[in-house]
């Protein structure tokens, strides 16, 4: 009796927050994991919750060195792949170090380019092969954050054209955008004051998850989260860009 192979998913950033969420959501339901994330610790403690197989490598995005070991040891291919990993500088842009600028665009952008272009090959020849970008609706909407908002509009625009370039070999691209999800993130990056916004507008991260994977199974591209969030954005492309700003001021403005 042949015994159908379980899918396969790699998640970066996996050791907390959406990661971590996507982790135990596609180990239910009977994904073997690759985890990819810095905290060691914390893929460990997941992976011993996780009955599934699970890999685990510690790696920092934003060395390259560290990108190019993890790609020699991965395989040639998987099912699904998630680019998760990112965060904020805890300083403003202006008086941030440029090696944690240059760092920071590296691990959210180049570092999952190199990992997406290891598995490309392995996804046109095999004619099947899923990509979630994890962007934000930061990178959709205008965000105090010079750095930030702008790599997460990377993110989505990726996504969507690389759907555009390669769904004929079989590959589905998506890019999600969430809103403020309740995740250490957001408590540990950068300088922002979020306690001025209510509890109204935060998801959980467990939600998040399964919302999305119903939406990739549905063949999306593109997903926000939250019918609040959803409105917002098609709202915001209708407002002139100042109106835009002075909103965006009102909201994050520090108290």
């Amino acid at each position: 009796m042949s015994h159908k192979k379980s899918p396969i998913a790699l998640i970066t950033g996996a050791s907390s927050g959406l990661g971590e969420a996507f982790a135990y959501e596609l180990a239910r339901q009977g994904y073997q994991l690759i985890l990819v994330a810095r905290r060691i610790d914390r893929l460990n403690a997941i992976a011993k919750k996780i009955q599934t197989p699970c890999q685990i490598y510690s790696v920092d995005l934003s060395q390259r060195s560290d990108v190019d070991a993890l790609c020699q040891q991965l395989p040639k291919t998987i099912d699904l792949l998630i680019c998760n990993a990112g965060y904020r500088l805890p300083s403003e842009f202006d008086v941030a170090n440029m090696t944690d600028v240059n760092e920071q665009v590296f691990a959210m952008i180049n570092g999952h380019n190199a990992i997406i272009r290891h598995f490309l090959p392995g996804f046109m020849t095999q004619k099947h092969g899923r990509i979630i970008n994890v962007s934000s609706i930061a990178g959709l909407l205008i965000y105090p954050n010079p750095l930030y908002g702008p790599i997460k509009a990377y993110q989505h625009h990726q996504a969507i054209n690389l759907h555009q370039h390669y769904s004929h070999f079989g590959i589905h691209c998506m890019s999600l955008c969430p809103g403020l999800v309740k995740t250490e993130f957001h408590t540990v990056h950068g300088p922002t004051d979020w306690s001025h916004i209510s509890q109204t507008w935060w998801m959980n991260a467990d939600t998040v998850v399964k919302q999305t994977l119903k939406q990739l199974a549905k063949k999306k591209t593109f997903f926000i989260p939250g019918w609040y969030n959803r409105l917002m954005y098609v709202l915001a492309r209708h407002f002139p860009i100042q109106w835009q700003q002075a909103i965006s001021k009102k909201l994050f403005s520090k108290h």
